[in-house]
């Protein structure tokens, strides 16, 4: 190895361990530690740009797997309609004046009766949090 190449891996290994010392530092271990759309960019790996550039279906798509991950011991989870002993669990709003409001949480054990997979928690507790944590989310959905 050359002097060059030495500078080179050096640069490699600050930028991994840059890397690595945000997953420590990270406070966010739990679904009910996401606070912001920083935080699940966090848990995903994904750049802020990548998020805020996302229409509002994939921001929310993203908020939720953020969650369902977290809830789910790091690993994607991802609803299954096959598997009727699986609860699944969507957000059931309110309309209230110009804004929404957390109405209750649904669950489901057969059918997505109409909404994405990808809309659907693991937790019913984490589903209602998510919607009320990220409610302009939520509001700028439901206005479309």
């Amino acid at each position: 190895m050359n002097k060059q190449e030495a500078f080179k891996r050096i640069a490699q290994i600050e930028t991994e361990a840059k890397e690595l010392r945000k997953i420590i530092d990270s406070s966010v271990t739990c679904a009910t530690d996401l606070k912001t759309t920083e935080d699940v960019c966090k848990v995903l790996g994904i750049g802020l740009h990548h998020f805020t550039a996302c229409n509002i279906y994939d921001q929310l798509k993203y908020i939720i797997k953020a969650a369902n991950m977290l809830d789910n011991d790091g690993k994607v989870w991802i609803a299954d309609f096959n598997n009727s002993d699986q609860y699944k669990y969507y957000p059931y709003a309110e309309k209230v004046g110009s804004g929404l409001r957390f109405g209750c949480c649904r669950g489901r054990s057969v059918s997505s009766y109409g909404f994405s997979k990808s809309f659907f928690f693991k937790e019913s507790k984490t589903c209602e949090y998510i919607f009320n944590t990220f409610i302009k989310q939520y509001s700028e959905y439901y206005e479309q």
